[in-house]
């Protein structure tokens, strides 16, 4: 189905929304599929992360290259050329060491299991508001459709998650990211196209709530951040 919303998404999140929303087994089934591969991002970063410990801890113990490694590489630049990010690097190799990946993987997972229902909340709360502004949202069940419709996109979105993992394949990751970047653009506005089906509105109502959606976003946070300094300016006696 995950091919179909992909490949015909239209027709596809067309005769979805057609139905009754099935929330939790549309979100049961998403966060099958996306939790296990954002896992596995974790793992990689993590793994990454502790061999640069490892190539800070051999730097810092004789000042010896460290690898052939392009990262390596920097660190011998840096800390040459550089004081402050050779201190920097001095002040990372003095801290304890990391505990290996067994250790710390099925903290890994739970971790992923909450990034996952965040992401869904954030994006069910700003796409629904966003196409409600437009006028876009049914009169019944309206913010149920719009969470078995998110819930839809994103279980759709793996297959681009599951294609992100080629950035960790050495030599390949750094050209791969222009063409993930589409595809992460094109599953953004999948989120607008099953939207739209659901609360059965026109198709361009939809992708556009996708796009107001980061819109409102730096709305927000903009007006929070001048009420959280105006509200500190006047608490906060002058010096």
């Amino acid at each position: 189905m995950y091919f179909r919303m992909t490949f015909h998404p239209i027709k596809t999140f067309a005769e979805l929304g057609a139905e009754p929303p099935h929330l939790l087994s549309t979100l049961g089934y998403m966060l099958l599929f996306r939790v296990p591969i954002l896992w596995a991002v974790f793992a990689l970063i993590y793994l990454r992360v502790c061999q640069i410990q490892q190539m800070l801890y051999l730097w810092a113990a004789g000042g010896q290259r460290v690898s052939n490694d392009s990262l390596g590489d920097l660190i011998e630049y840096f800390s040459k050329y550089a004081s402050e990010v050779h201190d920097l690097f001095i002040n990372l190799s003095l801290l304890p060491e990391l505990p290996p990946l067994s250790a710390t993987w099925l903290w890994m997972g739970l971790f992923s299991l909450f990034w996952i229902l965040g992401l869904w909340m954030h994006n069910v709360a700003w796409d629904h508001a966003a196409l409600w502004m437009l006028g876009g949202t049914r009169e019944e069940q309206s913010f149920t459709h719009s969470c078995t419709a998110i819930a839809e996109a994103m279980g759709s979105a793996s297959i681009g998650s599951l294609l992100g993992l080629v950035v960790f394949l050495p030599s390949v990751g750094f050209f791969a990211t222009p063409v993930l970047g589409l595809i992460n653009i094109y599953y953004w506005g999948l989120r607008g196209v099953s939207l739209a089906a659901y609360h059965k509105c026109p198709t361009w109502k939809g992708i556009v709530a996708t796009v107001l959606h980061p819109v409102l976003v730096v709305i927000f946070y903009v007006l929070l951040t001048i009420a959280a300094v105006t509200i500190a300016v006047m608490v906060v006696p002058p010096a």
